[in-house]
C-alpha cells in the first residue's frame, strides 16, 4: 500500500500570544495560552504562509533566471568534470585521482585493476 498525503490542520482561527509570543490553537486551549495571559486585541492572528502552487511566480522566478553578464555569458554553476574518477569498489565513493590519487578518502582502500572501474 502505498503512504497517502494527509493536509495539514488548517490553522484558521490560530493566533500569537503577545506576552510569550507562542502561537495559540483556540480549540485545543480555549481559556488563552499556558503564560496564563487571555487573548487581548494585540494578540495577532496567524496567517498562513504562501502556498508554492498559488504562488508559483517567485519559484520561477528564483530557479529559472540567469544572471546575464555584459558578455552575455550565463553564471550558472557547472558539475565538475569527472571523466579520469574511479570508483572505489568497497563503499562505492566517487574518488577524484588528481586530489587523492590511488586511495579511497571515505574507506582508505587502494585501488585495485580489477575492481575499481574509471569513469
Amino acid at each position: 500500500m502505498y503512504p497517502t498525503h494527509t493536509q495539514p490542520p488548517s490553522t484558521e482561527g490560530w493566533y500569537k500570544c503577545c506576552a510569550c509570543k507562542e502561537t495559540i490553537n483556540p480549540d485545543q486551549y480555549p481559556t488563552g495560552c499556558n503564560c496564563g495571559h487571555t487573548k487581548c486585541d494585540e494578540c495577532k492572528p496567524l496567517t498562513p504562509p504562501p502556498s508554492p502552487i498559488k504562488d508559483n511566480s517567485r519559484y520561477n522566478m528564483q530557479y529559472n533566471t540567469f544572471n546575464n553578464s555584459a558578455s552575455g555569458s550565463r553564471d550558472r554553476t557547472r558539475r565538475p568534470d569527472i571523466r579520469g574518477w574511479w570508483t572505489c569498489c568497497q563503499c562505492q565513493a566517487l574518488v577524484n585521482p588528481n586530489v587523492n590519487g590511488d586511495t579511497c578518502p571515505v574507506c582508505a582502500h587502494v585501488r585495485c585493476d580489477w575492481y575499481c572501474v574509471t569513469n
